[in-house]
């Protein structure tokens, strides 16, 4: 993915992703993978880096709340992929490119069990 762009803003991107990556950091707070994490980073940050540098020839790191949006997404994305590679939702993407998750059988088996636990 991070070769998909030109050098600068893949070295930007890989640069960001080694420091969510770092021991105890962002990817291992939350459980994430780091491959994963670091993927998913460079899907979200990296075609507006690209408009950035393409725009500007400076690759403009995101404010705070932007970036805490990709963080956001992050941790979404990645725990969802989680589930569906359980089995306990699945998805299709609609023509539109949405995706649409749903409690697969197993899934909705869970969620009775957790009901249980809830009290």
């Amino acid at each position: 993915m991070l070769s998909d762009y030109p050098a600068p803003v893949a070295e930007t991107l890989e640069n960001a992703a080694q420091v969510l990556s770092e021991p105890g950091g962002f990817f291992d707070e939350y459980n994430i993978p780091h491959q994963r994490g670091t993927e998913l980073f460079a899907e979200l940050a990296g075609p507006d880096m690209l408009k950035s540098w393409l725009d500007t020839g400076e690759i403009e790191v995101p404010d705070d709340d932007v970036f805490h949006k990709y963080l956001v997404r992050i941790i979404t994305e990645s725990h969802l992929m989680d589930l569906k590679e359980a089995g306990i939702v699945d998805c299709i993407e609609d023509e539109h490119g949405e995706e649409h998750f749903w409690l697969t059988s197993d899934g909705k088996q869970l969620a009775e069990i957790a009901k249980y636990f809830e009290k």
